[in-house]
């Protein structure tokens, strides 16, 4: 004869479970798409930027970049450039661990 136990439908680890995947739902899923957008707009402002630069060109609301020298203004746009690309890449993957 087959001995089956039967469990219960709601367990502590079961609603544990839910609300961890209701507040990675309601919480982080808005600030990873927040980090999508602010990574994509700082990785286009500086690829915009460093392409004006070199034909002697500025985005006027970017002109506080080139006070202390051209070389740190390049040295921010480059920042500005992998910045955006390493917060666009943080904000389209998903952690494993995430809906554990």
């Amino acid at each position: 004869m087959l001995y089956t136990k039967k469990i219960p439908f709601y367990t502590n680890q079961s609603l544990e479970l839910a609300h961890v995947i209701l507040f990675n739902y309601i919480y982080l899923s808005p600030m990873k798409t927040t980090l999508t957008v602010v990574g994509f707009l700082l990785f286009m402002f500086g690829f915009i930027a460093l392409c004006l630069s070199l034909v002697n060109l500025k985005l006027s609301f970017l002109t506080f970049i080139d006070k202390p020298g051209a070389t740190f203004g390049f040295v921010i746009r480059l920042v500005m450039i992998f910045g955006g690309m390493a917060m666009f890449y943080v904000g389209r993957t998903s952690d494993p661990d995430e809906f554990i």
